[in-house]
């Protein structure tokens, strides 16, 4: 069986109107506030794209340091 390759766009505009990433953002899944995960690059952290963590699941929770 395939195993299906999430897939998410914004549009520039889009992000815009979002509010900025703190430390922490609402997960999707149960609703409660997790701090946020940044990924890096070259060793650095970079808000590019943030993450939280809800039990053994990762969910985008940020896009270039905005909420989605």
């Amino acid at each position: 069986m395939k195993k299906e390759i999430p897939f998410v766009a914004y549009g520039n505009d889009e992000l815009a109107l979002k509010e900025d990433a703190g430390d922490f953002a609402k997960c999707r899944n149960c609703k409660k506030q997790h701090r946020i995960e940044f990924g890096t690059v070259d060793g650095k952290e970079s808000k590019l794209l943030g993450f939280v963590s809800c039990g053994k699941e990762d969910y985008l929770a940020t896009l270039n340091g905005k909420l989605l």
